[in-house]
């Protein structure tokens, strides 16, 4: 479990920070006592400071487009999603729903197809706001819970409802795509995100939201990696350390805009 913390409060830079500058008065103890630099190492420290500002720079941009891109394509499969459902029928089954009902049915496998072809998604739900202010679920699909829930061929009951539907699912109802950064646990546990977007009717009217889930530490961590790899600038441009080469390393899973492909950085 990746701690949100460490990337709000830019933990992973303070830490670099300490390291660099404790590395850099080793060295400089060391270049005096073999006779190697003077004894006042305030431009050398002053040329560190600078170095490693702007690591930091470089990492929150880094880190930000790394957000927004997951966002972005995010909200790209989750706009994919609302419109297969609309187009397999969704306004057409309710909370009154029989679980064999063939169009439930189908629709719902085909929620767990989407899940298998893109593994960044760990869950997809579908839900029809009450007039009491409650959400009824009416799909749910997930990858955790896949073993021990009910199989496609005989999914669990529609018509669930939560005690009350929360503002990102209300600005989802009202026919507005939202990515919902703030972390919310799924029924197994898992910490995850949500990318919500409107399922129209034939009239074109919002009718229900749709969210995919993605793990909330899956996210962190791709944020994460991309800016530990911006933040060694330093090293690799003092004048000590030119020969050393860092390694880049996989990112992991992102997600890139259709329906089931998955870059791998």
């Amino acid at each position: 479990m990746i701690d949100e913390q460490i990337v709000t409060y830019r933990i992973d830079w303070l830490i670099y920070a300490g390291v660099t500058f404790a590395s850099a008065m080793g060295l400089q103890r060391l270049a005096v006592r073999h006779g190697l630099a003077g004894r006042r190492p305030l431009r050398y420290l002053a040329w560190v400071a600078a170095l490693v500002a702007v690591s930091g720079v470089m990492a929150e941009v880094f880190g930000s487009q790394a957000r927004q891109r997951i966002e972005e394509t995010t909200m790209v499969f989750a706009s994919t999603y609302a419109y297969e459902l609309a187009r397999l029928g969704h306004a057409q089954i309710g909370p009154d729903t029989a679980p064999d009902d063939p169009r439930y049915r189908a629709i719902h496998t085909a929620a767990q197809a989407w899940l298998q072809r893109n593994p960044t998604i760990v869950g997809i739900y579908t839900g029809r706001p009450l007039p009491d202010g409650r959400l009824a679920y009416l799909i749910h699909a997930d990858r955790e819970g896949s073993a021990a829930a009910p199989s496609p061929k005989s999914p669990p009951p529609a018509g669930h409802a939560q005690p009350a539907i929360d503002d990102p699912e209300l600005r989802a109802a009202r026919a507005e795509a939202v990515f919902a950064s703030t972390t919310v646990a799924d029924q197994w546990g898992t910490r995850v995100v949500r990318a919500l977007h409107p399922i129209q009717n034939e009239r074109g009217e919002p009718e229900a939201v749709v969210a995919g889930e993605v793990a909330a530490d899956h996210r962190l961590g791709a944020i994460l990696a991309v800016r530990l790899r911006s933040l060694p600038f330093a090293v690799r441009k003092h004048p000590q350390h030119r020969g050393l080469r860092l390694r880049r390393r996989p990112a992991g899973d992102l997600l890139e805009p259709g329906l089931c492909r998955v870059v791998r950085l």
